[in-house]
């Protein structure tokens, strides 16, 4: 398993992305993305590192961190002010 950077934009809105991912080989990590977010165009990808092993443990830890993050996001930014 390896560690790749990607910046990539997806076609449909124009928006450009910059994550980690966690595959194979390039071609794996662009196929996966394609599937998840569809037409993309890739502006760069680099491995960033090797990793041999993930225990159980960890990426349960992972998951559930990234879960409780999706939650957290709705409520991003300032609160409104209500004119009375």
């Amino acid at each position: 398993m390896v560690l790749f950077s990607v910046e990539y934009e997806v076609l449909q809105s124009g928006i450009t992305f910059i994550c980690k991912v966690i595959g194979t080989d390039e071609q794996d990590v662009v196929k996966d993305l394609i599937l998840q977010v569809g037409q993309i165009r890739i502006v760069s990808i680099y491995r960033v590192s090797d990793i041999h092993r993930i225990s159980g443990t960890i990426r349960k830890r992972i998951i559930e961190n990234y879960l409780m993050k999706d939650e957290q996001r709705s409520r991003v930014g300032r609160p409104r002010k209500y004119d009375l």
